[in-house]
Parts: structure tokens; sequence; C-alpha cells
């Protein structure tokens, strides 16, 4: 018997003829005579899934959609192949950037303390390293936590900042300038750790990109 190489898709159980969820009387099952090769998971989910594979049957039944040559049949493979490939990288990608994301917004360690850093906390920190540099060129001294007065007359007596423990952390503009630079790090660290880890990916590595270890 010749050998037939085709594409496919369910049949009713009942009817043989092909399969709709929606009106179908049975359940769905191959074509008689048909053996399967592979699926189109690339297209999942879906409520008509198509099927490739071989049969030494007839190619005519109901449920059978194609025939094709072997290099047909290869390319089909290879493409679905490809096309997995690239589901499975832009997931891990989108994972990724999820831990990404959440780590920068997990706040970072200053001074003993957990500073936070989420979007808003990151604009503010940004806004205060920006005054304290000019308080710095104003005159501000090492030590001096009262330096904002040099900005404003309202400004605090004692600059500092609340931390994740809802405790106060005074700092001076040197201080203040540092926590800018360490924020800074902190969300630069995390985007190129992100962007080796997106490589790997590529590259054909499986990982879980919620494992602290590949963060650290």
């Amino acid at each position: 018997m010749t050998t037939s190489y085709i594409s496919y898709g369910y049949v009713d159980r009942f009817t043989g003829e092909p399969f709709d969820s929606a009106s179908s009387l049975g359940g769905p099952v191959t074509p008689e005579g048909v053996d399967f090769g592979f699926a189109l998971e690339s297209e999942y989910p879906t409520s008509r899934p198509r099927f490739y594979g071989v049969t030494s049957g007839r190619t005519d039944l109901p449920g059978i959609t194609g025939i094709l040559t072997s290099d047909q049949y290869e390319a089909a493979r290879e493409s679905e192949m490809q096309a997995r490939e690239k589901l499975r990288v832009a997931a891990s990608h989108q994972s990724i950037e999820f831990e990404k994301t959440r780590r920068i917004e997990n706040g970072f360690s200053f001074m003993g303390k957990r500073i936070q850093s989420r979007t808003e906390d990151r604009e503010n920190i940004a806004g205060a390293k920006s005054a304290a540099q000019d308080a710095k060129s104003l005159g501000a001294e090492p030590g001096d936590f009262g330096w904002q007065i040099l900005l404003h007359n309202d400004g605090a007596e004692v600059f500092a900042w609340i931390t994740l423990d809802n405790s106060l952390l005074p700092l001076d503009a040197d201080q203040m300038i540092e926590m800018g630079y360490a924020a800074m790090l902190h969300k630069q660290r995390l985007i190129f750790k992100a962007k080796s880890l997106k490589d790997r990916v590529v590259a054909g590595e499986i990982i879980n990109a919620s494992d602290d270890e590949l963060w650290d």
C-alpha cells in the first residue's frame, strides 16, 4: 500500500463527518486509518485543531483536508516547530518582563533600610536628588540635615526619607544624592539582568523567571 502524507481534522465519532463542537452528536476522533504525526499546537487554544499525519488508506474521507508530498509534510513540521519556539520565547520574555518590573518596584537597600521603588517612588527620589544637588551648589555641607532650607524657607529642618518599615531616615544632601544613584543602579542592574535572561531564552535555555538565583 502507498503511504500518503496528509493534513486532517477531527471527525464526529457517530457520523464520521468533520467535527464541530457546536453541532456534532459525538466526540471528536481521528479519521479512520490515519496515524497521527503532529498537531499545530501553535494555534492552541482553538475549537478546530489541525493535524498532520500519514495514512495507507483512502485519502478522500471526511476530515482529511489535504494530501502532501514528503517535502511539504516536513516543511509543515519545521514551520510548526519554529512557531512553537517563537511562542515559547515570547512567553518566557513576558515572564522575565513581569519579574523585572516586580523586582524593580520591590525596593532596594540603602543605609541599612529598605527604600520603596515603585514608579512614583523613583520619581520622588529623582526630584529629591535634584534638589539635593541644588542645595550642594548653595553650600550644603556633609552632616547638614537642614539643607532643604537653603532652597526654601519652608524646607524641613531635618530632611528625612520614609522607608518601607515606615521609619524616618535622615539624609544630608550628599546622602540624598547617593540614594538617587542607588535607585538608578538598582533599576539599571535589573534591566541588564533581564536582557541577559532573554538572550539565554533565545539561545534555547528553559528558565524559571521567578527563580531568585537568576537575578543575583
